[in-house]
C-alpha cells in the first residue's frame, strides 16, 4: 500500500499498516464523525508511534515557508482538517507540531 511507506522503520511496526483504509477514509466532512473515524483514533490513541506519526505528518505536510500540501487522513489520531487548522496558524513547524501534540493530549 502505497499510503505506508516501507523505508520509514516504524510505518511497518505500526497498527496502521494492518487497514490503511481505516486511516485514510474518503469524504469525510469537518462536521461528520462516522464510525471509521471513531475506529482509527481509537487505534491510534494505543500507537506506541504516536509522536513518530505526527512528527513525518508535520514535515511532509507542512513546508519550511509554511505551504500546506498533501494533507490526508487521521495522523496520531488528528484528522486532516484538525491538522490543516493547525498549519495555517502556526508560525513554524516546531510550533505546529507542539500544538498536535498538545491537541492530542486533550480530552
Amino acid at each position: 500500500d502505497p499510503r505506508i511507506d516501507k523505508s520509514i522503520p516504524w510505518q511497518e511496526s505500526a497498527p496502521c499498516r494492518e487497514n490503511p483504509d481505516t486511516f485514510y477514509p474518503e469524504d469525510v466532512g469537518r462536521t461528520k464523525q462516522p464510525p471509521i473515524i471513531k475506529a482509527a483514533v481509537a487505534i491510534c490513541r494505543e500507537c506506541p508511534f504516536q509522536r513518530e506519526c505526527l512528527t513525518e505528518a508535520v514535515e511532509t505536510e507542512r513546508s519550511k515557508r509554511g505551504i500546506i500540501d498533501n494533507t490526508a487522513g487521521i495522523r496520531a489520531g488528528i484528522t486532516a482538517d484538525m491538522r490543516r487548522d493547525v498549519y495555517r496558524v502556526a508560525r513554524s513547524r516546531d510550533e505546529a507540531l507542539a500544538m498536535l501534540i498538545d491537541a492530542r493530549e486533550s480530552p
